[in-house]
């Protein structure tokens, strides 16, 4: 079912039944270890105007800006890694930061050179970790980001379930499939299935496990089907080539492509949509701490402003139905239809 976006007063997303969330109680973050835990009850998210760039109004959400519990010896000892530090002297460095936590001692020897593969994604969500995670990754915007994301991403795919009425959604690089699963839950919908489109047989094994890990909990008959495949190489028409509405949603993989990898993901994806799925892309859009991450030697990643992406989407896309920055400008949500 269609739904009309309406703009109160100029400055606040909302829409109409069933996609209305102006009826019901936000519910913020009030401390980001609220999310050491998936995520399964809605929020019910308020968007406010806060810019507009090229043309497109750009919305946020306030009820993420969760108070953070850094500790800057961390990023005082993240800033004393040097680019020009021998590998062996740079990961002793990060150990040290580490000490024993073995999420982190996993990001460290898994995630910095693979851009976050291998299941360590879920320790930048925080899923199941402790504390000293929290201490140490609330030093880094983008970590901080990637968890406000987390929260947005999750509510726009529960919105959109309802609003579609879709049975299915379609994951791309999804690693462990987190934030369409807690969408789907906190949806509420019951059967759905999710395709997990991903080269790394890791990464959908990942995704099982995380499924497998709620349903014990709580299962409202999701399922998963896991597909190992460059969505770069071959596009995704050969998942969507049917009548049903349905949602392709991409988080995480954007910032490691380069300018043609980029314009190719998006012709596919626009290409193997129908002209009433949903895309749901979410890029990076500022890293203020790039020399960080560049010292670290962390898999290239590269931002692109909503200058340069806005005009970009739009060769592809004829509709941005709504443009959502995270509360610290690292990160943006669009959601997209042909």
């Amino acid at each position: 079912m269609e739904t009309e976006n309406i703009h109160m007063g100029e400055n606040e997303y909302i829409s109409q039944d069933p996609f209305d969330s102006s009826s019901e109680t936000e519910v913020s973050v009030n401390d980001s270890r609220e999310l050491h835990e998936p995520q399964l009850s809605p929020r019910n998210l308020k968007y406010i105007q806060v810019d507009e760039t090229s043309g497109e109004k750009i919305f946020t959400s306030y009820a993420v800006e969760f108070p953070l519990n850094p500790n800057p010896k961390y990023l005082y000892g993240l800033r004393k890694i040097k680019k020009e530090d021998p590998k062996a002297i740079r990961l002793g460095k990060l150990l040290l930061l580490a000490g024993t936590d073995r999420a982190l001692l996993d990001l460290i020897m898994n995630g910095i050179a693979t851009g976050l593969s291998h299941g360590t994604m879920d320790v930048i969500y925080r899923v199941g970790v402790g504390e000293r995670v929290d201490t140490v990754l609330d030093n880094l915007d983008i970590a901080v980001g990637s968890l406000q994301r987390r929260v947005i991403v999750s509510d726009l795919i529960a919105k959109k379930i309802l609003e579609t009425d879709t049975n299915s959604i379609f994951s791309i690089a999804g690693g462990s499939c987190l934030l369409p699963i807690e969408g789907i839950y906190q949806s509420g919908k019951e059967g759905m299935i999710i395709t997990n489109v991903d080269r790394s047989e890791k990464a959908n094994d990942k995704a099982e496990k995380t499924l497998r890990n709620i349903n014990n909990r709580i299962n409202i008959g999701l399922s998963l089907k896991s597909v190992q495949r460059d969505v770069l190489a071959n596009g995704i028409d050969v998942f969507t080539d049917n009548k049903d509405i349905e949602i392709v949603e991409c988080t995480g993989f954007w910032e490691y492509l380069d300018n043609s990898q980029r314009e190719v993901l998006l012709k596919n994806v626009s290409e193997g949509l129908g002209p009433k799925d949903v895309f749901i892309l979410t890029v990076l859009i500022d890293n203020p701490q790039q020399d960080i991450f560049d010292a670290m030697k962390f898999k290239k990643l590269t931002s692109t402003s909503l200058e340069e992406m806005i005009p970009f989407v739009k060769l592809f896309f004829d509709k941005i139905e709504l443009v959502v920055r995270t509360p610290n400008s690292t990160y943006a949500t669009f959601v997209l239809r042909k």
